[in-house]
């Protein structure tokens, strides 16, 4: 009787599975969180790159109006006796850039042991002022008139 009793006490056990899924893959929550990632990664490269090209064109534009305004001073310079506040446009390699020029007040100097007064006179402060677009480059240089 004692074999009686275990047969029913004992629960015959079967394999039962539950929500098996025969399907291998990806579910959409890894999907769209996996292509989340990867849009992410891609916004941030092209604000690198595009940081990249705006300080690249920046740069080029320092370099190019450094040279321009050196080459307006020095023929500023050559026109000393008639100086005067002037402005213009450069030739058609740089017609998008645009010039300015002023000319400053005379040289005061605190000790006339290093210049006398007549000789500061006759210092100029030019201003040249490079323009494209909303970028702009300065320079400024003291410059001597000679003797009329």
């Amino acid at each position: 009787m004692e074999t009686d009793k275990r047969k029913l006490l004992h629960y015959p056990q079967k394999s039962v599975k539950l929500c098996q899924n025969t399907f291998s893959g990806f579910t959409l929550l890894e999907v769209l969180i996996s292509l989340s990632i990867v849009s992410i990664v891609f916004v941030a490269l092209f604000r690198m790159q595009a940081g990249n090209i705006r300080l690249a064109d920046s740069q080029l534009f320092n370099i190019t109006a450094a040279r321009l305004a050196q080459e307006k001073l020095v023929e500023i310079t050559g026109e000393l006796q008639d100086i005067q506040d002037r402005s213009g446009t450069f030739d058609q390699a740089f017609e998008n850039f645009h010039w300015s020029c002023s000319v400053g007040g005379e040289y005061t100097t605190p000790d006339e042991k290093w210049i006398s007064k007549d000789a500061a006179k006759r210092l100029k402060l030019i201003h040249i002022e490079i323009i494209r677009g909303g970028d702009s480059y300065k320079i400024s240089a003291w410059r001597y008139l000679p003797d009329e």
